[in-house]
């Protein structure tokens, strides 16, 4: 009886697994990953209270100085690295799954209602698995021209071997290798190319705060510890009346020194820019430059290369090297673009002032008042507006809620701008079409709903069976109990699907409805 029970949490267990698990094999192993970069706080060498201050005051302004850092530029290297944590990833769960369906295959030979079938399904998953694994230990095998390994040899990732060896049918041999059956490499040994770049978050420890806790131990093995690509840590130290620090970059291929020297408590701020500088490069994965824009007046737009990206001011510390163009407009004053070549590493920084436009004005009204009017992404302002008579033909969008959308040109020889807004009424065609999707997917979410109840029902019943057939107290509590969970869990279940099938109703008679106008209006016309 106490196998049952024991079979009984699993079958549970396994009914609250199946969803998350559902689609998992078809994603990319790349779609979630991150360069994960971490700043601790220094580590101080003495108990000095200028010190201890830096030791928290240095990483804060660091990290601060390196939030616009937002993607890592991945090297061959990097990219090998990680092809080869994945391949090590999915064999470590390719061995959990064969030895959880070990387990499995094991507990059915005393389970008194299994058959041979459920054996002989359970072998042929454990097969699978073996096969699976097969094929992972010989991916990534390099193999020269005329190699030869045994039939059923097993060949490790990245191993190489020399002229003369033999290898299993479907391992990746170079041209020329002679191949001998037995093995097989299937699809899952094959791991997609990584992508160019990982989007970088700065991560934050579980504790609390943006600053890891060193302790003053091994940089290196917190890193590896934290699962961190780059942590960023440092030493400090009273040297005189001045204070040593050390900042220091840990990586994949080693420490980097970001800073090193002697310092001022009063310098702290230049000396976390200079750090940042050197980390900078070494986080992006890249060479980058600094561009900062400064526009009067305030409300100028800024576009880069064809892209708005501020009003006013704007900044970047990550813009690749090369040449750029900025724009820049405002209403009632001269366009002007210019044209800018950044070296890498550079920072410059750039005042701009527009002259004011002497053109006449011209008056655009629309009937309501209080459009939106926009000149293609650019909002210029809400009616009644005036804005200066173009040189060019101009098409400006009009916008209002509840009233249909207008484009209209302005001629640079219109006096004034008049526009009568209608209100925006959906056909019926529409109506009906909106109307039969809200039901279709009403009617998806009502059948998927129906699983878990009917699910529950089950294991409820499975339950209380079991306790009906209980002898023992404890074994009739403990089946009565999980009685008692699934039974109400299925209720909830039974209350959201009576919850979806009003839903259900409710969007039919939308449907209906909407059918009925359809076909009165074509009928009408």
């Amino acid at each position: 009886m106490a196998f049952l029970r024991r079979s009984g949490w699993l079958v549970l267990f396994s009914i609250l697994l199946i969803f998350p698990v559902m689609g998992a094999e078809s994603s990319s192993p790349w779609e979630k990953r991150q360069w994960r970069v971490g700043v601790a706080l220094f580590t101080a060498l003495d108990e000095e209270f200028s010190t201890g201050a830096a030791a928290s005051f240095l990483p804060g302004l660091l990290l601060d100085r390196l939030q616009d850092v937002g993607e890592h530029v991945l090297s061959d290297m990097e990219k090998e690295r990680l092809v080869f944590r994945e391949h090590e990833e999915r064999l470590l769960a390719e061995y959990r799954a064969l030895a959880a369906l070990r387990k499995s295959r094991d507990m059915q030979f005393f389970d008194i209602n299994s058959d041979s079938a459920m054996l002989r399904e359970s072998e042929e998953r454990i097969a699978e698995a073996e096969r699976k694994i097969a094929a992972l230990k010989g991916a990534g095998a390099q193999i020269g021209p005329g190699a030869q390994v045994g039939a059923g040899g097993q060949v490790g990732p990245g191993a190489q071997v020399g002229p003369g060896a033999q290898v299993g049918a479907g391992a990746q041999v170079g041209p020329g290798g002679q191949i001998g059956p037995g093995v097989q490499v299937g699809p899952g040994a094959q791991i997609p190319e990584p992508p160019d770049t990982l989007p970088l978050v700065f991560v934050q420890p579980k504790t609390g705060g943006a600053l890891w806790d060193a302790g003053g131990g091994d940089f290196e093995a917190l890193r590896a510890e934290w699962k961190l690509d780059v942590l960023i840590a440092g030493t400090v130290s009273k040297v005189g009346s001045y204070i040593g620090a050390r900042i220091m970059l840990f990586a994949e291929e080693g420490m980097s020194i970001l800073w090193e020297g002697a310092m001022e408590q009063a310098d702290s701020r230049s000396i976390a820019g200079e750090a940042a500088l050197a980390a900078r490069t070494l986080l992006l994965g890249r060479e980058w430059s600094s561009l900062t824009v400064s526009v009067l007046p305030a409300s100028t737009v800024i576009s880069i290369n064809g892209s708005m990206v501020g009003v006013g001011f704007w900044h970047s510390g990550v813009l690749e090297p090369g040449e750029l163009e900025v724009e820049l407009q405002a209403p009632g004053y001269v366009p002007a673009v210019y044209s800018l070549t950044l070296a890498g590493g550079e920072q410059l920084k750039r005042e701009f002032s527009l002259a004011a436009a002497s053109r006449e004005k011209i008056l655009i009204t629309t009937s309501p008042q209080g459009a939106d009017v926009r000149l293609g992404s650019l909002w210029l302002g809400r009616t009644p507006l005036s804005i200066a008579l173009p040189d060019k033909v101009l098409s400006l969008k009009l916008q209002k809620k509840g009233f249909r959308s207008y484009t209209v040109p302005v001629y640079p020889y219109s006096e004034s701008l008049e526009v009568t807004l209608e209100e925006a009424v959906a056909s019926p065609e529409d109506v009906f079409n909106q109307s039969r999707k809200k039901l279709h997917n009403s009617m998806v979410w009502f059948t998927l709903s129906l699983a878990p109840t009917f699910v529950l029902l089950g294991v409820s019943g499975n339950y209380a069976q079991m306790n009906q057939l209980s002898t023992e107290y404890e074994d009739q509590k403990v089946s009565y109990d999980a009685y008692k969970l699934t039974r109400n869990i299925m209720w909830g279940s039974l209350g959201l699907n009576t919850a979806l099938l009003g839903n259900v109703i409710f969007r039919l008679v939308r449907y209906l409805k909407a059918a009925e106008n359809l076909a009165d209006g074509e009928g009408g016309s």
